[in-house]
């Protein structure tokens, strides 16, 4: 038994105990009502599989709500039911945060090191989240090197002066690395020694770490029909940069 369920099991029995629909024999709406919830229930907690696995049913989008009838009154909950929600995409740890709170609202006690424990669990899942969404993807992480390496082996570095009097190296692409790419493609139309200046002048401001090395880029006039290819970035001859690094932009992340 994984640590998550170990951590829930004694809590589950104790809870069952309050809520059971053997306990509303002469009240069939309770009875039924806390019989649909605790299937419901069962069906979260059933193994550890279940547990570390979203809402089994796909088509479900909104919370998943459970409802509760106590077997004795109590006086802080007229109504002697309590109501709680599960998300449809909670992770493990997220549903054992809400199955306590359910039985808190019962008047069942949580020890503190047990709550605790799980709230030390969503606060490292929330870290790990946050410095997962930061990094670069393999594939973009591959690119950038690649980009790298062979800009460092094709280019010339030129020093220019900026307006407030410093220093500034920059990139010089020449024609010849963009023509004899054999990832760099140009369509019939296209002038291709034209385009392979301008490439030259645009490319360190087209976000080649994304794409450079990793897929192929193709050049069309702005009349030709090219249908969408995986792997193949498109762009119109006539574009200008901003329109160029929109399109790189959109079919990188469309992928």
């Amino acid at each position: 038994m994984d640590k998550a369920a170990k951590l829930i099991k004694p809590y589950l029995k104790r809870f069952i105990l309050q809520i059971h629909p053997d306990y509303f024999q002469l009240e069939p709406i309770k009875k039924q009502t806390n019989a649909t919830s605790l299937q419901k229930l069962n069906d979260i907690f059933s193994d550890s599989k279940a547990i570390r696995s979203p809402l089994s049913d796909k088509t479900v989008r909104q919370p998943l709500q459970l409802e509760f009838y106590l077997k004795k009154q109590r006086q802080t909950n007229a109504d002697n039911k309590v109501i709680i929600a599960f998300g449809a995409q909670d992770s493990e740890w997220s549903k054992i945060h809400t199955f306590f709170q359910l039985c808190q609202k019962a008047g069942l006690p949580v020890l503190d090191a047990d709550m605790e424990t799980v709230q030390a669990m969503l606060q490292k899942m929330e870290e790990a989240n946050k410095s997962h969404h930061k990094k670069m993807t393999l594939t973009e992480e591959f690119a950038k090197n690649l980009y790298k390496q062979y800009s460092y082996k094709s280019t010339t570095l030129t020093t220019t002066i900026t307006k407030e009097g410093q220093q500034e190296q920059q990139q010089q692409w020449q024609m010849k690395d963009i023509l004899d790419n054999e990832l760099i493609m140009f369509g019939p139309l296209v002038n291709k020694e034209t385009m392979a200046k301008e490439l030259c002048l645009r490319l360190p401001k087209l976000m080649p770490e994304r794409w450079w090395g990793k897929h192929g880029l193709l050049v069309v006039s702005p009349t030709f029909e090219v249908k969408p290819t995986k792997g193949i970035i498109v762009l119109r001859a006539n574009m200008n940069l901003e329109d160029m690094q929109k399109c790189i932009k959109e079919q990188t992340e469309a992928r």
